[in-house]
């Protein structure tokens, strides 16, 4: 169980473990690998009924400059199990912690959370070992982004960045 201290906040952050089959050695070859022929990354919170200043998208060249210079974190594939132990998987087959309150016995609230805990792990080391089977002759790197460092990021973590490419996204919430 996380206990924070002092100031919280709602900032959330997601850690990407991303398989490169071919390394880009260019921002070009990035943005083909990230969008094809879109010219445009779509902001997944942009609603233009709201005057907030956020962008409805961002040019492609312009995400994949910034992808491609975050290229820094290469993972190996016996170290990406351990990392997605770290957070939560972000998938629709990921144990979500609602469905342990049947475990609860009594009111037994750490119970339910150690359960939880148990099957995320399980969860995390089969898809680690299918991501690194799937993915045989990739090299893998790691990108994290978060929304607390403003509405680019925002959409980086929270859209479809990743969508063309193999990709475990884990949530550091």
């Amino acid at each position: 169980m996380k206990i924070r201290n002092g100031f919280v906040s709602n900032s959330s952050s997601s850690s990407f473990i991303v398989a490169f089959k071919k390394v880009p050695k260019s921002v070009a070859e990035m943005q083909k690998m990230l969008f094809g022929k879109q010219l445009y990354y779509q902001n997944p919170y942009y609603d233009p009924k709201y005057k907030d200043g956020s962008e409805p998208n961002w040019l492609a060249q312009e995400v994949s400059i910034r992808v491609f210079n975050d290229m820094k974190d290469i993972i190996q594939p016996n170290e990406i199990e351990e990392e997605l132990k770290h957070g939560y998987i972000v998938d629709e087959f990921a144990p979500k912690y609602l469905d342990f309150s049947s475990t609860v016995i009594g009111g037994d609230w750490e119970k339910r959370h150690e359960n939880w805990l148990e099957a995320t792990r399980k969860y995390a080391n089969s898809v680690a070992k299918d991501f690194i089977k799937d993915n045989p002759e990739a090299t893998f790197y790691k990108f994290r982004y978060s929304d607390n460092n403003g509405s680019l990021e925002t959409a980086l973590e929270h859209g479809d960045l990743f969508n063309r490419l193999p990709h475990v996204q884990v949530g550091n919430h």
